[in-house]
């Protein structure tokens, strides 16, 4: 980077990339902690409602139904073009020919 910019400039972006992974890789693991907490705490009250004397299985079950099927839906909407059926590709649209005629002009 030194050969386009000051070595000064250089050494102000090396030292401002280093100070952002220095502040954002202990918040990023501190997030993910608080979600695995969140996410612990979220199953076990589902499992074992407030009020009730033991497990409730069906309201659990009812919980998390809801995340297989968002998690179905995030996996469709992401990977559509794989329920196109496979006669309705066209593996011919917009293909050029490789001749040794056309490699000349280019």
């Amino acid at each position: 980077m030194t050969r386009f910019v000051d070595p000064s400039f250089a050494f102000a972006v090396n030292l401002n990339y280093l100070i952002l992974w220095i502040v954002s890789l202990p918040l990023e693991l501190v997030v993910a902690s608080i979600i695995m907490l969140v996410l612990i705490v979220s199953s076990w009250v589902s499992l074992f409602p407030v009020g009730e004397p033991s497990a409730d299985t069906e309201a659990f079950f009812e919980g998390y139904l809801s995340v297989t099927i968002l998690i179905a839906c995030h996996i469709g909407s992401k990977n559509w073009q794989l329920l196109i059926p496979l006669k309705d590709f066209d593996l011919n649209l917009g293909r050029k020919e490789r001749t040794q005629k056309n490699l000349d002009k280019n």
